[in-house]
Parts: structure tokens; sequence; C-alpha cells
């Protein structure tokens, strides 16, 4: 959860026109712990509502995943005509895995990447778990 609170802050001050290196840190720490506390009060007040905010950004990734996924198939269509570019060799399934290796270490480093891409949507559950056990 601090992790997600620093990206987030991080990503904040990106989005506002900050250089990477220039982030500073004491405000990116600050909105992470805001962000934590935020997330926190909300399962602590209320429970389903915690649940209703974890669906909707459920949601939105599911979306955003079939949104992809679609566009994918439109572009190996054709449907963008020239406006993808160079790269459009590149959406056939066939030339998609080119150039990638067959060793074990990759195999796994790919499965961490997928595992820890959807990190993250049991952590509500910690916090109201430990809200009903009266650990709050």
């Amino acid at each position: 959860m601090a992790a997600n609170g620093l990206a987030f802050g991080q990503f904040v001050y990106l989005a506002s026109g900050y250089e990477s290196a220039d982030v500073p840190k004491a405000p990116v720490r600050g909105i992470a712990v805001a962000i934590a506390t935020f997330a926190c009060t909300i399962h602590m007040i209320s429970p389903r509502g915690g649940i209703y905010l974890s669906n909707a950004f459920a949601a939105v990734k599911v979306t955003m995943l079939v949104f992809i996924i679609l566009t994918w198939v439109v572009a190996a269509a054709g449907g963008f005509g020239n406006l993808v570019g160079i790269y459009t060799d590149l959406l056939h399934p066939q030339e998609a895995f080119r150039g990638s290796s067959h060793a074990a270490y990759s195999y796994a480093e790919a499965f961490l990447a997928v595992c820890f891409a959807y990190d993250g949507w049991n952590q509500a559950n910690y916090v109201s778990d430990a809200a009903s056990r009266g650990s709050i």
C-alpha cells in the first residue's frame, strides 16, 4: 500500500510538469500518507463504500484492458491505416514474439510481471479484515 501511495504521489508531480529527477520527496510522502489515510478511512467508516470504490477501480481496469485488446484487433485488421506507422507488422501474432527469449528466467520474470500488474486488489481486504476484528 505504501509503494502504491508513493507511486501515486510521484505521478501527481510528474503530471504537473516536474521532471522525474526534480520530484521533491517530502510532498510525495505526504501525498502517500494522505492516500493511505483516505483509503483506510473509507474502509473504516463504510466497508461497503470501500468495496464499491474498489469495484469501480476494477471496472476501470477491466475496461482499459478490453479497450487495449479491441484497439489491437482494429489495428491488426488495418482499421487505423497508416496512423500506426512502421510498427504494424508487429501487430500480427506470428511476429509479436519475434526476438523474445526462451530462457526459464524470462518466463518467470514475465509471470511475475503479470501477477504484480494486478496486485493491489486485495489490499482493501486487509483493512476491512483488521477493522472487523477491531484491530484498527
